[in-house]
């Protein structure tokens, strides 16, 4: 058969070297280099999955997708993904939070391993090469349109990453396929409190647990709640760090509609039930009945986020706890656990690797990765509406639907697959 690939990223050159050699593939990229979103993943270390996807409820990573995801992960998971790098001779080693990294700690390991392997299965790569549209001859064939490249294919796999590209929705919805509507996810948030001078100050520190939460009656039932738990970094713009960006992938559609204003709740100290709380300022005023409340940070605070939200709650720093009145407590504990936050813009310094939205799950045979409306085309990878956390379960899902497609290419002409 002849294949034509759109996209050389994660899912598209994974599934060109799992296809028999016995096909022609021939792989579009748009940009001049294969593969680079993995080479820059991981601050360029390349968290490639994650071994929580063979054990744990994928809905907890998956904001979309969990339950089409279910089956193929189940065929081709963390250890398959490993086992394949590991017969490329790229070892990989675990670390915090289930996170899988080369044992070299270089992405390019994993792209140059990608890409060696296409190469000497004789796969064609063609770069600076994007496709404008995809269309079905009379004869059954594709034909693909590249700039002044026409060609034509038995088989299309589609594996652009996000949908971003209009004309390319537009070639697929003239197909009379769904696409769910685009927006980013995985980004840091700015604050209308990070114009705050003591704020700014606050730049760099780190908590280690902190609970954010988003509530929107206005929205449909899964948009309405949006609870992220996890360390968070203040920034001189906001925050950012792993809750953030949890809350920002589970919050991507809600807050793409409010157009990224919108008020949330922020609980530093999340640990600290109601009667933990009590018993922390009770045994505070006993040991520090004397001492300035500046000066000893409760509830594991960091001193200077400690010292803002006693500014915020208008304690003076000379307050000895033997004097801090009953309001005045009520006032800080509102400010620790449920400090208001006030979302202004999100923040793209690093640029946004992930997208949700796209190709809708309901158009896709995720036993085969088959469009369900149109024969022979295929998607893969981020071009579905399907997206994560990070911590490897973007890429796993690339490589997991990749590889299905190429099984499934592979049984249609009995070639077993590699």
């Amino acid at each position: 058969m002849t294949i034509a690939i759109i996209g050389a990223g994660a899912s598209g050159m994974f599934c060109a070297v799992n296809l028999s050699r016995e096909h022609q593939i021939d792989v579009f990229e748009a940009s001049k280099y294969p593969l680079r979103k993995v080479i820059a993943s991981g601050g360029g270390r390349c968290n490639f999955t994650n071994e929580n996807i063979d054990t744990a409820d994928l809905s907890v990573f998956y904001p979309r997708g969990a339950g089409s995801l279910k089956k193929p992960m189940r065929r081709f998971g963390c250890k398959q993904t490993r086992e394949f790098f590991a017969n490329l001779k790229v070892a990989s080693k675990t670390e915090d939070n289930g996170r899988v990294f080369p044992t070299c700690d270089d992405s390019r390991a994993i792209a140059y391993a990608l890409q060696n392997t296409a190469t000497a299965n004789g796969v064609k790569i063609i770069t600076n090469a994007k496709v404008d549209s995809i269309s079905k001859n009379d004869d059954g064939k594709f034909e693909v349109k590249s700039g002044a490249l026409v060609s034509a294919y038995d088989v299309v796999v589609v594996a652009v990453g996000g949908l971003t590209d209009e004309s390319l929705k537009e070639n697929f919805q003239n197909l009379g396929i769904k696409i769910e509507p685009t927006c980013p996810s995985l980004f840091a948030l700015e604050l209308d409190s990070a114009k705050n001078a003591t704020w700014q100050d606050m730049s760099g520190i780190s908590i280690d647990d902190v609970e954010l939460l988003a509530q929107f009656d206005d929205l449909k039932k899964a948009d309405r709640k949006i609870l992220s738990h996890g360390a968070m970094l203040i920034s001189h713009f906001g925050i950012g760090g792993p809750a953030v960006l949890k809350f920002s992938s589970f919050g991507a559609k809600a807050f793409n509609f409010k157009n990224y204003n919108f008020n949330f709740t922020i609980n530093f100290a999340p640990r600290f039930n109601e009667e933990l709380r009590k018993k922390t300022i009770i045994q505070a005023r006993e040991k520090f009945a004397k001492k300035y409340i500046a000066n000893a940070p409760l509830f594991d605070l960091p001193q200077k986020l400690w010292s803002h939200l006693l500014e915020l709650s208008n304690i003076p720093s000379n307050t000895l706890f033997a004097s801090l009145n009953k309001q005045s407590q009520q006032t800080l504990f509102k400010n620790i656990f449920s400090f208001q936050a006030h979302c202004t813009g999100r923040s793209t310094h690093k640029g946004e690797f992930v997208t949700c939205g796209g190709i809708a799950r309901e158009e896709i045979d995720f036993s085969t990765m088959r469009c369900k409306k149109i024969d022979n085309l295929f998607f893969v990878g981020e071009c579905i509406d399907i997206d994560a956390i990070t911590g490897g379960f973007n890429l796993q899902s690339a490589w997991t639907t990749a590889k299905v497609c190429a099984e499934a290419l592979n049984l249609s002409t009995n070639i077993s697959s590699r």
